[in-house]
């Protein structure tokens, strides 16, 4: 079976039934791209998860916000049962959908936090998918921008 979506963001993670299954990112400001990887469902009721993210970078200029961006759909299904081709559209069923991550709901960022052994870790994370960082520092005087050089966080 093929798990197959339509989808337009920056990048796009697969996941089915608690199982990674692959990433996507749109190349070259294409980001138009149709996500087709191999699955494997079980018979009891099966969770796919769908991660889009966007990245709000420099040269996207104003108005970065109004874009869409995300998974227009279809999510779909693809089977072959002999030599017909099955396809099961699953965009009409019910699907939850969250702006934003959930660090904002747990106030991750609030200094007050009760959640701050969220943060801490003794070893440098391995072997992992994705990686969340949190630091604080001062902010410096006067009304200039200021640049966070992150090139060695990923």
């Amino acid at each position: 079976m093929t798990l197959r979506v339509n989808g337009n963001g920056h990048d796009l993670h697969s996941y089915v039934n608690g199982e990674y299954i692959d990433s996507e990112w749109a190349t070259y400001g294409i980001f138009n791209y149709k996500f087709e990887k191999q699955v494997k469902l079980k018979r009891r009721p099966n969770q796919i998860a769908l991660l889009s993210a966007t990245v709000d970078l420099q040269n996207y200029g104003p108005m970065f916000d109004l874009v869409q961006f995300g998974i227009p759909g279809p999510v779909e299904i693809v089977e072959r049962k002999g030599d017909e081709r099955v396809v099961k559209d699953f965009s009409a069923h019910k699907w939850s959908y969250k702006v934003g991550l959930r660090g904002l709901e747990d106030k991750l960022s609030d200094s007050d936090s009760n959640n701050l052994t969220n943060w801490l870790s003794e070893e440098l994370p391995s072997n992992r998918r994705m990686t969340w960082y949190k630091t604080t520092f001062k902010a410096p005087l006067g009304s200039d921008s200021v640049v966070l050089d992150l090139l060695g966080m990923g």
